[in-house]
């Protein structure tokens, strides 16, 4: 039976898939990287309309058939350019084993080109893919500046190489943070983007405080949504994690070939995290949230060319584990190929990537969820 409102079956099988590849480069002018880079992305799904109409109601549903497959796709691309470079402040006291601080600052601008690409009115986009039915020109200029402050110790009993003898520094980074927003030089109402930022502390060995905000620069809460104001905190997240980490090596305790007795390691770390985040409702209120959760991982390679990771996550508030992930690694000479599977869950599914190894942005990737049923939940 279809929906009277939205002409879907209220009842559905979703099947799709996401092919994306992106190419990029680094290009150093003097201090500045400039960073070209292109990106296209193919959707299709299984479920379409036969009726092309931008008229919701003069739309025919088309169901899945599994014996008749015929899925409708479509294609988007962007491209772009972004110029960053780094600067650099040093103090160095030479108190002790605390030898001084870096702080680093990135800032950079970019500029993306987004072409208009026409709405496909047969296409239904999987709703647990990301998917879209088109694309609206913009030309987004993005500006953004990230800070980094490291710490350099010297190890126990040693002193600086500047005063004659060897040193063994080790570098530790005290704060990150980041901040970015973009303009769309499109559009002629509200063209910024939300201010987001976000800050990571390391200041104990594995224990990490990360934050984020987000600020608009229009007043949605009962002041003018249209005219650019001083930003206001729109939302907000504190997260604070524990994490343990152990390792170790395998050997098979014959020498028989060059490979035999190395070093096969593998790596298990858990963790128990704390979240709050809040959102803005009102001008004067913010609903808040609370979560407890806790991780497992484990990483083992049991070649030099294979790598297999676990990773599962417990959510104390539901009583449930939310989360259990698998992930392959291959290395073939210069590539490295990445499988991910996730068995269960609303996000469950395959990924599928390709990539150079020193050039990561040089990628092919794919990703498809399993086929699900969806009550009263079909996207408008």
């Amino acid at each position: 039976d279809l929906d009277t409102a939205t002409h879907r079956p209220s009842e559905l099988q979703w099947l799709g898939a996401n092919q994306t590849a992106s190419l990029s480069a680094v290009h150093k002018l003097g201090y500045l990287r400039m960073t070209p880079q292109v990106s296209g992305a193919h959707y299709w799904s299984a479920n379409s309309y036969s009726v092309a109409d931008d008229t919701l109601y003069r739309r025919v549903w088309r169901p899945w058939d599994p014996d008749r497959f015929d899925p409708d796709n479509i294609l988007l691309w962007n491209a772009g350019a972004t110029m960053a470079t780094d600067v650099y402040g040093i103090w160095m006291p030479q108190w002790g084993s605390f030898t001084g601080v870096r702080h680093t600052l990135t800032p950079s601008v970019g500029y993306t080109y987004y072409p208009d690409i026409d709405t496909n009115h047969t296409f239904v986009a999987h709703p647990l893919l990301g998917q879209s039915i088109g694309q609206t020109k913009a030309q987004l200029l993005t500006l953004g500046l990230n800070q980094k402050l490291d710490m350099k110790l010297l190890g126990a009993g040693k002193t600086d190489s500047t005063k004659g003898k060897s040193s063994n520094s080790t570098s530790w980074s005290v704060l990150s943070v980041s901040t970015n927003t973009s303009y769309d030089l499109e559009k002629t109402v509200r063209p910024w983007a939300d201010l987001s930022s976000s800050a990571t502390t390391g200041l104990l060995t594995g224990l990490d405080l990360s934050t984020s905000f987000v600020h608009s620069l229009y007043d949605f809460w009962g002041g003018d949504s249209v005219t650019e104001v001083a930003p206001i905190l729109k939302s907000w997240r504190v997260t604070l994690r524990k994490t343990w980490s152990f390792s170790g090596g395998f050997a098979d305790g014959f020498e028989v070939n060059a490979d035999s007795l190395a070093h096969k390691p593998w790596s298990l770390s858990t963790d128990l995290s704390s979240d709050i985040a809040g959102v803005r409702v009102s001008r004067e209120a913010f609903q808040t949230t609370r979560t407890q959760s806790g991780g497992l991982s484990f990483t083992v390679n049991p070649t030099r060319a294979w790598s297999a990771t676990y990773s599962s996550r417990y959510n104390f508030d539901e009583g449930e584990f939310v989360s259990h992930d698998l992930k392959f690694r291959r290395q073939i000479g210069c590539w490295d190929l990445d499988f991910g599977w996730v068995p269960a869950g609303p996000t469950s599914g395959w990924t599928f990537q390709v990539r150079i190894r020193d050039l990561p942005d040089v990628k092919i990737q794919s990703n498809s969820t399993s086929i699900r049923k969806s009550r009263s939940t079909n996207p408008k």
